[in-house]
């Protein structure tokens, strides 16, 4: 068997467009979270290490999908929604989507084309909600240059 067949070519973009904007709009604000969390809190995800990083790609998972979502909404009405060929576009897109089984020439590079498009997409919001939290973390003195370089949170 080879390993690599168990992560196929769909898991990366799904990776790229979801996980990564997901990580991206809520890791300031888990940070502010830790950062402000009982000591009893950060103990016990110190010492239950897989469920913590379950834990932390669902939320990051749930925050892609909603980014991704935002994300469409920006797509169909800040987008699609102000070219001058609107009308023409929907429908060039539906005798796309009306294409048989046969895969037209350039299907692969579309998909890649696609994908790209997304994870820019998902970025450019994931930036938008992730920008708050910036000031938030230098206002609770969580930024490491703020803080000397020291170590955020202290185990006990």
């Amino acid at each position: 068997m080879d390993p690599s067949t168990a992560v196929r070519t769909d898991t990366l973009p799904a990776i790229a467009t979801l996980m990564v904007p997901g990580a991206v709009a809520t890791c300031g604000y888990l940070w502010i979270w830790l950062g402000g969390a009982p000591p009893d809190v950060l103990t016990f995800l110190a010492e239950h290490e897989a469920l913590s990083t379950i834990l932390v790609v669902l939320l990051f998972v749930l925050a892609g999908f909603a980014v991704d979502s935002a994300g469409s909404y920006v797509e169909v009405y800040a987008l699609d929604r102000r070219r001058k060929d609107h009308d023409e576009m929907i429908e060039d897109w539906w005798k796309y989507l009306t294409i048989g089984t046969k895969e037209p020439t350039g299907q692969h590079y579309l998909r890649r084309m696609l994908v790209s498009f997304k994870f820019e997409l998902n970025m450019f919001v994931a930036v938008i909600v992730a920008l708050p939290s910036v000031p938030m973390l230098a206002h609770y003195n969580l930024l490491s240059c703020s803080r000397g370089f020291k170590r955020p949170f202290r185990y006990s």
